[in-house]
């Protein structure tokens, strides 16, 4: 009776082992860590396209207010001639008002430009920053997760080993011709070769066995019994 409650525990374990693999694979290609992963790549493209259009708004900032510089200065020039008192001749006097106005109009289209653009670059800025505060809490969310599967792993590792060390002091219990028979039936079973009685039914099947099969797994000598439908192997 030992041999075969040796058998029982060992496809138990099988069992076990094989959920626990199955397990491992799915930790390793989590859902969250994939929808992480691919959240953070998302947040990162937008910061880089973000961060780059920063960058082009303050060149283009630097580059009006130069301009507006310019333009300040040849006002202040033309104002100058204009009360320099060297202006004698009234189309002169009328060219440079045109101009002194033209740079006005200039200066004040510039001016208009550059706070537009600093409406941009505050309005890329806000959104920068709720990029990297994004990006902050979905690195935080990642290695969270990571950290879970790790310490998950190590417990399934843990108890792999721990069944490992179990099969290695029940597999010599089991007779070789056996274990082979055990095999062959499990292959053909989705891994399932010996199956509990439960009441006068096999536990796989769901099949009622004879009475005199029942009795003789009940009486549990050194033999093995097959289901009389499925043909695994019966346990009691």
């Amino acid at each position: 009776m030992a041999v075969i409650s040796a058998l029982f525990r060992v496809q138990q374990i099988e069992t076990r082992l094989n959920g626990l693999r199955q397990m491992e694979q799915d930790l390793s290609r989590d859902a969250n860590v994939s929808a992480l992963e691919e959240l953070l790549k998302e947040i990162r493209s937008q910061l880089s396209v973000r961060t780059e259009k920063a960058s082009d708004i303050k060149k283009n900032q630097k580059q009006l207010e130069l301009e507006c510089e310019r333009c300040l200065e040849h006002y202040r020039q033309e104002e100058t001639l204009l009360y320099s008192g060297k202006i004698s001749n009234p189309r002169e006097l009328e060219q440079i008002q045109q101009k002194m106005e033209e740079y006005r109009q200039l200066q004040d289209k510039l001016e208009t430009e550059i706070l537009r653009q600093l409406e941009l670059d505050e309005k890329i800025d806000s959104e920068i920053a709720v990029l990297e505060d994004r990006l902050s809490q979905c690195l935080k969310e990642l290695v969270t997760r990571k950290k879970e599967i790790n310490e998950k792993m190590l417990e399934l590792q843990l108890e792999k080993e721990q069944l490992h060390a179990e099969l290695e002091t029940l597999l010599p219990q089991i007779p070789d011709d056996w274990m082979a028979r055990y095999r062959k039936i499990a292959d053909n079973h989705r891994g399932i070769g010996i199956a509990q009685l439960k009441g006068n039914v096999c536990g796989a099947c769901h099949v009622s066995v004879s009475d005199s099969l029942l009795k003789a797994v009940k009486h549990g000598d050194d033999r093995l019994y097959f289901c009389e439908n499925c043909g695994r192997i019966l346990y009691y």
